[in-house]
């Protein structure tokens, strides 16, 4: 009969299959990669995908605390090291990455014309949950304030955010 410890010790051994060990230090993901850049790996048994950084945390570090990230201390989306990695909020990671310079650039030209995926909208309620501002999340990630306040308050992307604006009191409610 196997042991949970067995079937763990298997999914370790077959994560570390897939590493790089560099002399610079990182630990480098040569599996699946998503569409971000981060490595991907399927050790849930059921197909679904997580990402391979949180996978070395939970094998080396624990559990990850529930609403946390897990963040680069080398800004390597790659890396699997698990002493490059730390836990915080979405807002930890946000600060870190401005602190450090990695933000993108926007022109004020493309406020107004930037496309949002559905993860971009379930990123900004996230952030917007986290205590981030309108106005300070439009400059961040380049978009009108205006926008962040019709998905918050359920006038867009409802189908995504579960907000559906109550009309009466033009307040949103969570409907999921």
């Amino acid at each position: 009969m196997k042991t949970k410890v067995n079937v763990q010790e298997k999914l370790k051994k077959l994560f570390e299959n897939k590493i790089f060990y560099s002399p610079d230090g990182c630990w480098y993901w040569t599996g699946t990669k998503s569409s971000r850049g981060y490595g991907a790996c399927f050790i849930n048994g059921d197909g679904s995908r997580k990402s391979a950084h949180r996978c070395s945390y939970e094998f080396y570090k624990g559990q990850i605390p529930k609403g946390f990230v897990v963040c680069h201390h080398c800004d390597n989306r790659i890396c699997v090291n698990p002493d490059h990695l730390f836990t915080g909020t979405q807002k930890d990671n946000v600060r870190d990455m401005i602190k450090k310079g990695r933000q993108r650039e926007h022109k004020p030209e493309d406020m107004y014309s930037k496309i949002l995926s559905a993860e971009d909208v379930l990123l900004i309620v996230d952030m917007s949950n986290n205590g981030f501002g309108r106005r300070e999340l439009g400059k961040l990630l380049g978009i009108a304030h205006q926008t962040i306040s019709s998905i918050m308050c359920g006038h867009t992307w409802d189908s995504v955010t579960g907000f559906r604006q109550n009309r009466q009191t033009n307040d949103s409610v969570q409907t999921s």
